[in-house]
């Protein structure tokens, strides 16, 4: 009885031990808007994306928000530089400096500048105040991530249950 359950407890053993050496329970790290926080780099810039990308994380987070107008950008704050991302024109957002020099990306930039990494999108759709709004940017995001084939490489997350089931 005592062999087998020292038996039972070694196989058990040697299984963690191979999925572990096989890479199942890897860490993989997401930089958090990018890997903003090195010389030439902005919070959700491309060129944060890029650096995330060249040292090899498995992800990278942005976030997305819709302009009055219906254009995505990616930026984090929902207030940036005193515009308003639900209130502001497309044109209004994408004009503006990022601290980097950057100007503002719109989520067609950001997606083009993906598409040459390899690195995963985490993308974050953030809670907008209208529901609908927030159904139309899930719509224009989806088909956005489409347009550029790489379903097999976004990933979607959202404070947000609506965007969530939208999703």
């Amino acid at each position: 009885m005592y062999i087998k359950v020292e038996m039972k407890k070694l196989i058990l053993t040697l299984f963690a031990a191979a999925a572990v050496c096989s890479g199942v329970a890897s860490t993989k790290v997401i930089a958090h808007r990018g890997y903003w926080t090195v010389p030439g780099s902005a919070q959700n810039s491309i060129a944060a994306l890029q650096k995330a990308d060249s040292i090899g994380c498995y992800g990278s987070e942005f976030d997305v928000w819709m302009s009055k107008d219906g254009g995505l950008v990616v930026n984090h704050d929902g207030v940036f530089k005193g515009h308003d991302m639900e209130s502001s024109t497309f044109a209004e957002l994408t004009a503006i400096k990022l601290d980097n020099g950057e100007n503002l990306p719109s989520l067609d930039q950001y997606l083009q500048a993906g598409k040459k990494c390899h690195t995963r999108l985490i993308l974050e759709l953030k809670a907008h105040k209208d529901k609908n709004r927030e159904n139309e940017a899930v719509s224009k995001v989806v088909e956005m991530v489409k347009k550029y084939g790489l379903e097999d490489r976004v990933e979607y997350i959202s404070f947000s249950l609506n965007a969530v089931k939208e999703l």
